[in-house]
């Protein structure tokens, strides 16, 4: 089989295999070096398969196929002006690749606010309306007329036989609106019928079991890494549970001039698999040979490198995993440094359980009691492993950074001996996208309004949470005790 046809038939480990075939035979190929690229991301390799992206377009700097796929992960790294410069003209070119192009193109328009752009690129006639993304874009151009009238439109799209993860999306979008609009029991009712459609099940415990394994090596032990890697410099990564501040925090600190953010980086997770192929880890983590973690820390800084500003000397990575990565990120990437971000646990619960993460991603947001655990636990593991692991860190509480948004600002700059900037003050005249959920609280100045949110929902909590609530009402008087 060809490498498209293995591709198209979800066979990408296969994919991979007649791609390099090819490239031994043809070192320069367009088809290879772009299948070896799609099967690589297909696999969740990101970083490998977003340098061979970029060889191929080297090769075939015209290649729509190419260009869509770039489009997607510089939107995602929150060049958004980039992307759509990038795919605009295969969007309105006549080609076998122009409708997938201008569905790509109307969705960076459209998360990315650039919404009268997104309307006239939403006008145009074509085949493009037949795919099933296109009733999305009709639901929402509906809701931008009339919000409950989208939320209608949407919840057919959920209730249909489309796509699971355009139906969620669809599901999603119409709990923000039922939320914006004051419809708070009914966001909250339309956000269990969508996670109740399409979340799936999962092994919770399975998902706790291995960071409760952490800390209890760290009681038992102490530090138990040895790193295995020199150390780096000019790297900090976010440690948060998502939907914590990390947005406004990242939009913050890309304003100063010596600061890059890279948006949600795969690199962490790239570490994090290339550790699990070696059957001692993580019990016997000083069994992984050398070799591999330096392989691990150039795999990491080569993506880094490449998605950093070139006028900074420090990359600002927003992924969600660093929580509980954190002896992964000990071993291959000492002196690196953290900044943990925590939030008042209702406002937290409330957001992640109203929020749209990829079907996959983030299974712990399936309900409450999931979230009010996870919260429980990031509580007492980020604050013992920063310390018990050496990793150079602050802590940074929501209420407080957006209380006194200078001071945290500060704290933060100094770790990474910077001096302050008063650009970070206004992350709202960053340039740079931030395609998450919280684009539109960035794209104001620093504010409260997301502050005690949770009232809203007051329903949704019972007296489990009076104990995660103490604990971080205890940081934040401690916080302030410190200053």
């Amino acid at each position: 089989m060809t490498v498209e046809r293995l591709l198209q038939s979800g066979d990408a480990a296969g994919a991979l295999r007649a791609a390099d075939e090819l490239l031994a035979k043809l070192p320069s190929s367009p088809v290879g070096l772009l299948g070896r690229a799609r099967a690589l991301l297909n696999m969740g390799r990101d970083i490998e398969g977003e340098l061979v992206l970029d060889r191929a377009l080297k090769v075939a700097p015209g290649d729509p196929v190419a260009n869509t796929i770039r489009a997607n992960l510089d939107a995602m790294y929150g060049r958004d002006a980039d992307a759509v410069e990038r795919l605009r003209p295969h969007a309105l070119a006549k080609t076998a690749q122009s409708n997938e192009a201008l569905l790509v193109l109307l969705d960076i328009l459209y998360h990315s606010g650039r919404r009268d752009e997104w309307r006239e690129l939403f006008e145009r006639p074509g085949p493009w309306r037949q795919d099933p993304r296109a009733a999305l874009h009709e639901a929402r151009r509906v809701a931008a007329d009339d919000a409950l009238a989208g939320v209608a439109a949407l919840q057919t799209l959920l209730r249909g036989g489309g796509p699971l993860a355009l139906r969620r999306q669809a599901g999603f979008e119409g709990v923000t609106l039922l939320d914006r609009a004051g419809e708070y029991r009914g966001a909250f009712d339309l956000a269990r019928e969508v996670r109740a459609a399409t979340d799936g099940d999962f092994d919770f415990e399975r998902v706790l079991r291995p960071i409760n394994e952490q800390l209890a090596r760290a009681e038992k032990e102490g530090n138990w890494i040895t790193p295995l890697a020199p150390k780096v410099e000019g790297v900090v990564i976010i440690c948060a549970l998502p939907r914590s501040g990390t947005t406004l925090l990242e939009q913050m600190l890309d304003r100063h001039p010596a600061i890059s953010g890279i948006g949600e980086y795969a690199g962490l997770g790239a570490v994090c698999a290339g550790l699990r192929q070696h059957a001692c880890w993580p019990r016997r983590p000083n069994d992984v040979p050398r070799e591999s973690a330096l392989a691990l820390q150039r795999l990491y800084l080569a993506g880094a490198e490449r998605n950093r500003r070139a006028d900074a000397r420090w990359t600002f990575d927003k992924n969600l995993r660093t929580w509980q990565s954190l002896p992964e990120l000990a071993m291959v990437l000492p002196g690196a440094a953290c900044i943990s971000v925590e939030r008042d646990p209702r406002d937290l619960a409330t957001s992640l359980y109203l929020s749209h993460f990829q079907p996959g991603q983030q299974i712990w947001t399936t309900s409450p009691d999931s979230i009010r655990r996870t919260i429980e636990l990031s509580q007492r593991v980020m604050p013992r492993l920063l310390e018990v692991l050496g990793i150079p860190h602050v802590s940074v509480l929501y209420e407080d950074l957006v209380e006194d948004p200078a001071r945290d600002a500060r704290r933060a700059l100094a770790l990474l001996g910077l001096e302050m900037d008063d650009a970070v003050l206004s992350p709202e005249q960053n340039t740079r996208a931030a395609m998450t959920q919280s684009v539109a609280q960035v794209r104001r100045p620093i504010n409260r309004t997301s502050v005690g949110r949770w009232k809203n929902y007051a329903f949704a909590f019972d007296a489990s949470w009076e104990a995660v609530v103490a604990e971080h009402e205890r940081r934040r008087a401690h916080a302030r005790g410190a200053t």
